[in-house]
């Protein structure tokens, strides 16, 4: 019962943080920000890609779940964070040695 006030909390707090992010961006940064019609591009761009990600997702984890079990789609998910977290992670002296 709970779950699914975990679940919406979460959405909404990834949407929130999406907003705010871009905002604090956009005010802390003016000298990087866009014009107007570079920046509607962009998010036009941005929002196909995300929105694509998740048509994929959601197909994806409809796949594994029918043919697998909510621990393997668990285990699937986590590789998706832990391995380019793991990328990043050991990149990382590299760049900042770059720089």
């Amino acid at each position: 019962m709970r779950s699914w006030r975990l679940i919406a909390a979460l959405a909404l707090a990834a949407i929130v943080g999406t907003v705010v992010v871009a905002g604090l961006l956009q005010f802390l940064a003016p000298e990087v920000a866009y014009d107007i019609a570079d920046r509607t591009r962009l998010q036009g761009a941005a929002d196909s890609l995300i929105w694509s990600s998740s048509a994929l997702a959601s197909l994806g984890s409809g796949i594994v779940l029918a043919y697998a079990s909510y621990a393997a789609l668990g285990l699937l998910g986590a590789a998706f964070v832990v391995i380019p977290l793991w990328i990043i992670v050991s990149r990382r002296p590299a760049l900042s040695a770059a720089a």
